[in-house]
């Protein structure tokens, strides 16, 4: 009986999850290694992408019998300051300038800063345009009051002279306001051309993407320092996880083809043919 007890035991440790889970590796070696690597990546990535792109975080998991993943958060900052002709550019994506407060562009005209791809210049002109609207349209304010005004006079009126002074007030202040409502009307046209030349100009001078140089910054990172990863086989993957605002990449890149690279029987673009991006 007792035998059949220790059989059964034995069994049990042999097929328990914990006592297989204890056994898929050694933890440390790998560990220590992504340590390195996290500490590799992040001092490589930011050496080679372009200069408005930061590196903001890098964290590395073991991934059980598959290799190891490296995440890497990619922002961009929204000032940047150039030394050399001590300017400001901000710099949010933002779709269309409508996005903008009109104080903000104001604040930001004042202050020599632009707003990719709209240059300070530009933003003056539209400045102007509107502090032209905001004029025009206190003016519109103020004979629409005054007219009331005169109408509810007209009403109270006692006589038929006083009526009739009053009634040719109100015409003038009619014509008067009917002709800011055409000047208003003129420039509305205005700044609607001017909205959508930004627009356009927008759209023509859009920054370039930077997909292909983050590709070519995470196949170089790889070639030069994947190797770090000596624990991992030839089978196992380095998985490089680029997370930027909404979206990830993911590049997954065999043992291999790494260790290939590193001595450099293929090339980094190689590398990067030979690996899975999605």
């Amino acid at each position: 009986m007792k035998a059949v007890l220790s059989v059964a035991a034995v069994a049990a440790c042999l097929f328990s999850p914990f006592a297989h889970a204890r056994g898929i590796d050694n933890l440390d070696p790998i560990i220590r290694e992504m340590e390195i690597a996290k500490d590799v990546f992040r001092s490589s990535m930011s050496k080679s992408v372009s200069q408005d792109i930061r590196i903001a975080s890098v964290d590395a998991q073991y991934l059980a019998q598959q290799g190891v993943l490296i995440s890497i958060n990619v922002v961009r900052p929204w000032f940047t300051f150039s030394k050399r002709d001590q300017h400001i550019t901000f710099d949010a994506d933002l779709q269309t300038i409508n996005d903008i407060p009109r104080m903000v562009q104001d604040i930001f005209e004042k202050l020599n800063i632009s707003m990719p791809p709209y240059d300070a210049e530009e933003l003056d002109e539209l400045r102007e345009l509107r502090t032209e609207q905001r004029e025009l349209r206190k003016e519109e304010r103020q004979l629409q009051k005054k007219t009331r005004v005169k109408r509810r006079e007209f009403v109270r009126a006692g006589d038929t002279d006083e009526r009739e002074d009053i009634a040719r007030e109100i015409n003038d202040l009619e014509r008067e306001l009917k002709g800011v409502e055409v000047q208003l009307d003129a420039l509305n046209a205005d700044l609607e051309k001017q909205y959508q030349r930004l627009s356009e100009g927008r759209s023509r001078r859009s920054r370039p993407d930077t997909g292909l140089d983050i590709d070519v910054a995470v196949s170089e990172t790889a070639c030069n320092y994947g190797s770090t990863f000596k624990t991992l086989d030839a089978q196992r993957f380095l998985t490089v996880a680029v997370k930027q605002r909404e979206l990830t990449k993911y590049f997954v890149f065999k043992m291999e083809h790494i260790r290939a690279c590193s001595r450099d029987d293929i090339d980094s673009t190689e590398l990067l043919n030979r690996s899975y991006v999605y």
